[in-house]
């Protein structure tokens, strides 16, 4: 048998540990499966207080749970929901940061500079709730469903007013399209929030507003405002005396939904942790119980299917904001 010298010897150990080295390189990172071993914070777009605000604490009191770490929720409000995008769009995509937002977001890139780029550099995880509009009037005027309604605009062209919470909102979008698919002339009178156009719309200064069920709905019972329509093809459970859209004018249909979003780059085994961890709590009987009472339904898809909801109406609102040639602020 012939014996290696000892500078053989040497040289075959380095080669092997060489190629240990690389095919160690090859390997598959495991280093997420320890996701999450730190807090992890949740921002949103909107003030203290508001429905968004409360879904979002509901959803962290159920991942605190659901994911053994603290899940702080940071408000970051302001420039129509851009402040908060931007924190979390320029984040380390590490899972530790999210995004707490609505459907609205799509409209940003349309209607004001963003220094961030909405379709690349955020991730939509899941949508968590959501809800179409509704139209309603105030009681006085002689309307009941939504034929009668189109109807009694036809027959008083340009006397009707409906108020929305601002230019190139969803409603406003909404309103747009019913405008022009049947055919009449309605006044869009924007407002700065919710809360003005339906103080206005209660005392009868207002015709019409398009609004959310979940603030409609005591009106509505009280008998101080009428519901004649929601902006969907479905009904809405709260408001089962609306009429739903026809598909004449299915492309009025406007639905709000909130969604939590990640950093664009994060590890697909984070995200596929959080859509799981997220879609459970969105399930549960008691958080369903809750969505429902602010007159919300829950969703809880798959990131896929928030994805391409999203960039839906990303190009939807963008086409019809073209087509109206609303500024950018």
């Amino acid at each position: 048998m012939i014996q290696e010298n000892e500078e053989t010897r040497k040289m075959r150990c380095s080669f092997r540990a060489a190629l240990i080295s690389v095919t160690m390189m090859c390997l598959p990172i495991t280093s997420y499966a320890s996701y999450p071993d730190r807090p992890i914070h949740l921002i949103v777009s909107y003030s203290a207080g508001s429905v968004t605000d409360t879904v979002a604490r509901l959803l962290a009191d159920g991942l605190r749970t659901g994911l053994g770490q603290p899940v702080v929720v940071e408000n970051k409000p302001g420039a129509t929901g851009n402040i908060g995008a931007q924190k979390v769009a320029t984040a380390k995509p590490d899972g530790y940061t999210l995004l707490m937002h609505t459907s609205a977001l799509a409209l940003n890139p349309w209607l004001s500079n963003t220094s961030y780029d909405l379709m690349k550099d955020l991730t939509p995880v899941t949508r968590v709730a959501g809800s179409a509009y509704a139209i309603a009037v105030r009681p006085e005027l002689p309307v009941k469903t939504l034929d009668g309604f189109l109807e009694y605009a036809r027959s008083h062209p340009g006397r009707l007013t409906c108020g929305t919470y601002g230019i190139g909102s969803p409603p406003h979008l909404s309103l747009e399209q019913l405008k022009e698919n049947a055919h009449v002339d309605i006044v869009h009178v924007p407002y700065s929030s919710f809360n003005k156009a339906l103080t206005d719309l209660v005392s009868g200064q207002l015709d019409c507003s398009i609004y959310p069920p979940g603030t409609l709905t005591p009106h509505v019972r009280k008998g101080t405002l009428r519901a004649v329509a929601v902006t969907r093809q479905a009904p809405v459970s709260d408001l089962p005396q609306a009429s739903v859209l026809p598909d004449s004018l299915k492309a009025a249909s406007v639905e709000g939904y909130q969604l939590i979003f990640v950093p664009s780059g994060t590890d697909a085994s984070i995200i596929k942790r959080l859509q799981q961890a997220l879609a459970h709590i969105i399930h549960t009987p008691e958080f369903r119980k809750r969505l429902q009472a602010m007159s919300f339904e829950p969703i809880g898809d798959s990131t896929q299917q928030a994805a391409a909801a999203f960039s839906n109406d990303y190009e939807r609102f963008g086409r019809i904001i073209k087509a109206l040639n609303l500024p950018k602020n």
